[in-house]
Formats: structure tokens, C-alpha cells, sequence
């Protein structure tokens, strides 16, 4: 996979890459976990979050792991391929893939309403986009911390006490990035 530089200047580039590293952690969560529920994951001013729905609660050794698998998402370079549904059809898509609060997210759309997809590798999930063209341009990004979700997830998670999302945080240029992880403990770039 040959090195591209990313352009962080470009405002729309920085969010189409924290929108796709939030797919990236996504799609890895679900592979150890594939009894995550997925609420919501959008990028954020400062990286992105992911709020999940799972009866295991993150630790910071978890973080490591979903590092890993995320770091062989990239490497798998999967191509971000975007497709439309009619409304009964993405609300079947969501439920075969047993995930509720999709189904709510898209019950909540207006009639009138486009509601897209993202597919990656095996990975598909419920988005308006948009998002790099692969996930091999992915290149540096670190899991933070883990705490309650936003409001937003909490209206659709009712059920739950205390459901966890994980937060990337990853919009600096790339030499501050280098300077970044060299100054902490986090060493494993991808």
C-alpha cells in the first residue's frame, strides 16, 4: 500500500477521515465482539466516537485489542462503498443484523428521507457519509478513553444502565502526530 499524504488543512478531508476511522473502530469492535449493538458514530471536532451497546465494559487492555484489529482493517485496505435502500429494506438489512437501534435511527428519518449504507470488508453499517475512499488511508489513530455516551445515544439506549462508547481522538498534522505518540506511551502506529 504505497504512503499518501493526508491533507489536514482541507477541513472536509479531516472530517471524511475521523467519519471513517469511526467505521474502522466500529467494524473492529464488532469482530471481538460481535454482540455489540451500534448506536451512533459520527466524527467530532477533535477525532470521533463510537457509542456501542455491549454487556462488556471496556477496559483499558481492551484498548490494545480493538488497536490490533482496527490495524488489520487498515492493512485490508477495503474500498468504502456507499448504496441506498428503500426504507422496508434497510429496516430488514438492520434487523437480520440485529441491531436495534439502527432500525430506531431509521424509523425516526423523515418519509421523504435517503437512507444510505457504507459497506467495508464485512462490515456494513447505516451512514449519510461521507468517508475516505478506503480504509487503508487510515494511517495513525489512538484509542483514548472509554465513558458514558452522549445524550444523543442515551435517548436510543434506554434499556441499558451504563452502555460505554470508545473515542479516537487522531486530527493533528502528521508530524504533530509523530510528536504526539512519541511524547506518550503510545508507540504501535499503524
Amino acid at each position: 500500500m504505497a504512503k499518501e499524504k493526508i491533507n489536514f488543512e482541507d477541513e472536509q478531508v479531516r472530517h471524511d477521515y475521523r467519519h471513517t476511522a469511526s467505521h474502522i473502530m466500529a467494524q473492529a469492535v464488532k469482530h471481538i465482539w460481535p454482540e455489540a449493538k451500534l448506536a451512533i458514530g459520527p466524527a467530532i471536532e477533535n477525532g470521533f466516537y463510537y457509542d456501542f451497546d455491549l454487556e462488556h465494559k471496556f477496559t483499558e487492555e481492551d484498548f490494545l485489542k480493538i488497536q490490533k484489529e482496527m490495524k488489520k482493517i487498515v492493512q485490508a485496505n477495503y474500498k468504502l462503498e456507499r448504496f441506498k435502500l428503500p426504507r422496508a429494506e434497510a429496516i430488514a438489512l438492520m434487523q437480520e443484523k440485529d441491531e436495534p437501534y439502527k432500525v430506531e435511527l431509521i424509523n425516526d428519518l423523515p418519509e421523504d428521507a435517503v437512507i444510505s449504507f457504507y459497506k467495508q470488508g464485512d462490515f456494513t453499517d447505516l451512514c449519510a457519509g461521507p468517508h475516505m475512499e478506503s480504509t487503508g488511508q487510515i494511517k495513525a489513530f489512538k484509542l483514548e478513553r472509554f465513558e458514558l455516551p452522549r445524550a444523543e445515544a442515551i435517548a436510543l439506549m434506554q434499556e441499558k444502565d451504563e452502555p460505554y462508547k470508545v473515542e479516537l481522538i487522531n486530527d493533528l498534522p502528521e508530524d504533530a502526530v509523530i510528536s504526539f505518540y512519541k511524547q506518550g506511551d503510545f508507540t504501535d502506529l499503524c
